[in-house]
């Protein structure tokens, strides 16, 4: 309810010589076209059929066309579809990026019932429980009704509603909505998939959200450096630790700095594989490198710039933000 579907086709032929007086579509359906008023004989055009639906459960129509056909002067061509009061806004969910075993920010999908009754949550499953979780729940006990405009979040191991107190027969009123807040926290490096799927009592019930994610196995640490303000013509100095927290080898095809300000940052190892950890001499599992980056501000101001690894980890090139303030 309240969005407008993908158009489905409709090719109209010309058997002779044909004057289309008009198409007509019925409530919940939309209509456009590229038919002219008169046809010659043999040629064609295309309608397009939109599902607009106002109001939840399976929705007939037809597009009904007059013209002075001599087979037929009216013609119709049935619809149907299946409207939902459940929208589950923010799908899908692209994490992008994140190291083995950390934790995202979170992502949120909403739920929100436009119906014109309440709708009764069921279950929330999950086909990936080891790489995904919800993050909070704020949710009213079971039964109870979440007033219009409201939300709620769940939280718990993602497996299903039940294990929360956003539990199924949860009743969400007309206008009503509550959110999912989803972590992304891989625990191997590559591609991470998954789907969350809500059951209620409405017909087009279980709804579904599909997830996505890449696990890394470089980390840095801290994720990212601060200078603080620094005396221009002054250098500082601040270290991080690089990380393959995955269980392969990873190595290092170069690095580079990059940004506005880039000039006045340095690292130790400049552009060339930090630590060394070359393609002969990578960086084994669990094992760490320390690089030193370098801050000499040239001006007065904000200043920031990223330095990026090339790696044959997953996520390549991973980065760590660097920012400092010249005085």
């Amino acid at each position: 309810m309240g969005s407008t579907s993908s158009p489905q086709t409709v090719t109209v032929s010309a058997y002779g010589p044909v004057t289309i007086s008009n198409a007509a579509v019925s409530a919940n359906y939309s209509e456009a076209d590229n038919c002219p008023a008169s046809m010659a004989n043999g040629t064609t055009c295309t309608m397009y059929a939109h599902f607009v639906p106002t109001a939840s459960g399976s929705l007939n129509g037809n597009i009904t066309v007059n013209s002075n056909g001599f087979f037929s002067q009216v013609n119709t061509v049935n619809l149907t579809g299946l409207g939902s009061a459940i929208s589950l806004g923010g799908a899908p969910l692209a994490f992008g990026n994140e190291t083995v075993k950390v934790k995202s920010a979170a992502n949120s999908v909403t739920a929100t019932n436009s119906g014109a009754t309440a709708i009764t949550m069921g279950a929330i499953t999950s086909t990936n429980t080891t790489d995904y979780a919800i993050a909070s729940n704020n949710c009213p006990a079971s039964g109870a009704t979440l007033a219009a405009k409201a939300t709620c979040t769940v939280s718990g191991a993602f497996i299903s509603a039940a294990t929360t107190t956003c539990t199924p027969n949860l009743i969400i009123a007309s206008g009503g909505n509550w959110v999912i807040n989803v972590q992304f926290h891989p625990t191997v490096v590559g591609f991470a998939m998954g789907s969350i799927s809500v059951s209620d009592n409405d017909a087009t019930s279980p709804q579904s959200v599909s997830l996505q994610g890449y696990g890394t196995g470089v980390k840095f640490n801290p994720g990212s450096i601060n200078f603080g303000t620094v005396t221009r013509g002054a250098q500082v100095s601040s270290t991080a630790t690089i990380t393959n927290v995955g269980t392969s080898p990873v190595f290092f095809i170069g690095a580079e700095l990059t940004g506005t300000s880039s000039a006045d940052f340095s690292v130790n190892y400049g552009n060339s594989p930090p630590c060394g950890n070359s393609q002969t001499n990578p960086l084994l599992p669990g094992k760490t490198c320390q690089i030193t980056v370098y801050f000499l501000p040239s001006k007065v101001g904000a200043e920031s710039a990223t330095y990026k690894v090339f790696s044959n980890s997953v996520g390549s090139p991973q980065t760590l933000p660097l920012v400092g303030t010249g005085q």
